[in-house]
């Protein structure tokens, strides 16, 4: 007869452990909570709770930014959404901070069009963008391009270069993260490595960011215009790629403290660009939360009238009076 299991070698050692770890993480617990050297090393993470199953993490714990990683491998539902879109978004994360889901709807709702962000963190300029349209034939009727920054000849190292395979490891380990460090965090502490609590969620049906707990200053944008660095000579290449597809180019300016979206010096560099520039007149002060990007509200306002302009680009009122035709001439 075979002796039980918790009898022999390994099950004495299964036990130990088990009994060992389950200690060490009552002791992490009522440590963090009640023994004040150890409060330093309570970091708990809070949960991500997407609106719906469309959004997916791309930034948790201060880990691996995911954006690149998922739209270059076409991972998940987001570039096939993306085919359908009429109207892209490019840029930095300065317009992805200003575009909410919310308002991109009610765009879709009063326009008729539908519209997709494929804007990007790490100041990422008109490279990856281009070759990412290219790569998976993406032909839009318009691009929305924020202008600061987006035609230098800026890459993230790195991007473009990942085997399937291996970028879709990473979005499973950052996936896991997200779903197990809210449990986790709670037991362990942590004295060496931060876990920031902001985390970013991005939606497959729109591209548009929802960000969790994020840091929030209050720092005015600028007001004095600061003379452009924009380059003419990529910006042509990119506008020449896109009329290859179909597609018309428009620019526009979000404001931060360090641009200050002169009216003017954009709809110089439009006019010898070649193309429409929509730089909308908000009357309300605009905030950032970090120097950089805008506030929710600032965001909301600057979207409402960015979006009211685009509405009235002959472009877009066609393509809108084509579906409502289409619609009401449905059985």
């Amino acid at each position: 007869m075979r002796p039980p299991w918790w009898t022999t070698r390994v099950g004495r050692a299964t036990i130990l452990f088990g009994a060992t770890f389950s200690a060490l993480v009552a002791a992490g617990w009522v440590g963090m909570r009640h023994v004040h050297p150890l409060t330093l090393g309570r970091q708990e993470v809070p949960a991500l709770i997407p609106p719906d199953p469309s959004w997916f993490p791309v930034l948790f714990r201060g880990g691996v930014q995911l954006d690149h990683v998922i739209l270059w491998n076409g991972i998940g539902r987001t570039i096939e959404n993306a085919r359908r879109a009429d109207v892209f978004f490019l840029g930095s994360s300065h317009i992805q901070f200003a575009l909410s889901s919310r308002e991109l709807r009610q765009f879709e709702r009063r326009s008729g069009v539908t519209a997709f962000s494929l804007a990007l963190p790490f100041g990422e300029g008109y490279e990856f963008p281009l070759r990412l349209i290219e790569k998976f034939d993406l032909r839009p009727r318009v691009v929305v391009v924020n202008l600061p920054g987006f035609f230098e000849a800026t890459r993230t190292p790195g991007v473009g270069s990942d085997v399937y395979w291996t970028a879709l490891t990473t979005v499973w380990e950052e996936r896991l993260a997200a779903a197990v460090w809210p449990s986790a965090s709670r037991v362990l502490p942590s004295f060496i490595t931060n876990r920031p609590a902001g985390a970013m969620l991005r939606s497959a049906e729109d591209g548009t960011w929802l960000t969790v707990q994020f840091p929030h200053g209050h720092w005015p944008v600028r007001l004095r215009p600061v003379p452009p660095k924009w380059q003419i000579r990529t910006a042509r290449q990119f506008k020449d790629a896109m009329a290859a597809r179909g597609t018309e180019v428009v620019l526009t300016c979000v404001p931060s403290t360090r641009d200050a979206c002169d009216p003017s010096a954009v709809s110089r560099f439009a006019s010898a660009l070649g193309v429409r520039a929509l730089v909308p007149r908000i009357d309300a002060q605009l905030w950032t939360i970090d120097f950089a990007h805008l506030c929710p509200l600032s965001g909301k306002r600057f979207a409402r009238a960015l979006l009211r302009d685009l509405a009235q680009l002959g472009t877009i009122r066609t393509i809108g009076r084509a579906r409502r035709g289409v619609r009401s001439s449905a059985p």
